[in-house]
């Protein structure tokens, strides 16, 4: 699974950072980024993702087409620069 966080929707409440510190940390500005390389190891992404309340957790599973993944990942590049 590929995992983001989509900023401008983040309030950095927490919820991801408290229940899966493996993928989600706080960035400076106080809203979280996934930590590594957006995989989600070692807790259930889908579940974080459905308990954030402005839905800012966005998850790809692993049966994505090649290109929407590609398009995934481009996108979150982007959004670093």
């Amino acid at each position: 699974m590929v995992v983001k966080v989509d900023k401008e929707l983040c309030i950095g409440c927490g919820v991801c950072v408290q229940t899966c510190p493996e993928v989600f940390e706080f960035d400076d500005e106080g809203k979280a980024e996934v930590v590594g390389n957006g995989g989600c190891n070692g807790c259930d992404c889908e579940e974080v993702a459905d308990s954030c309340p402005t839905d800012a957790i966005i998850v790809k599973g692993e049966g994505i087409e090649e290109e929407e993944e590609e398009e995934f990942e481009e996108e979150e590049e982007e959004e670093e620069e």
